[in-house]
């Protein structure tokens, strides 16, 4: 008795066949993505994260190089300079100058109230910050809490008391600000 051979597998011209078939597609599907600028999309949203990168990179730098003005010690010392003469300490981030200032009033706040400071601050666009301290009649340092600016059309200043039951008496406020010009 003679075995009969069983061929299993697939042929070479099915496998050429479906070779053929697969490139056929692979052809339309790259036409079809090429027509739609998949690959121009891809290549300008790469530039654009490559150009937003170098502009973290340098902002980043800046912030690590103020950072190491501050560490050691090459900062502008005009910053911790307390003078009520007006004086450019920078540039604000809007690029305009920079100015600060320290003023002083004598009041009489109560523990718990308030009270607006009357003088001109028409000069001031941005109050960029504000720092201060109250003084009692003892000459005793006494914080004034919230020193808050409220920057409306009349442009004052507001000053809080809460203090613990003392009065008090001189306020010397820091501003630092851009001017109008």
């Amino acid at each position: 008795m003679k075995l009969k051979k069983e061929n299993k597998g697939i042929t070479l011209v099915a496998l050429v066949i479906t070779i053929v078939i697969l490139l056929i597609l692979a052809g339309i599907s790259i036409a079809q993505l090429k027509g739609n600028g998949l690959f121009e999309n891809a290549k300008i949203a790469k530039e654009k994260t490559l150009e937003e990168q170098k502009k973290e990179d340098k902002t980043l730098s800046d912030y690590e190089s103020k950072i190491g003005q501050y560490i050691d010690g090459t900062r502008n010392e005009n910053e911790n300079s307390y003078s009520t003469e007006e004086k450019v300490i920078g540039t604000w981030i809007d690029g305009k100058k920079l100015y600060q200032k320290t003023i002083y009033f004598d009041t009489n706040i109560s523990m718990g109230n308030e009270t607006t400071l009357t003088n001109d601050f028409s000069y001031i666009e941005t109050m960029v910050d504000m720092e201060g301290f109250g003084v009692n009649k003892s000459h005793s340092y006494c914080g004034i809490g919230a020193v808050r600016w409220l920057f409306t059309t009349e442009k004052k200043i507001r000053v809080f008391n809460v203090t613990l039951g003392e009065n008090v008496t001189n306020v010397y406020l820091t501003l630092r600000y851009t001017k109008v010009e």
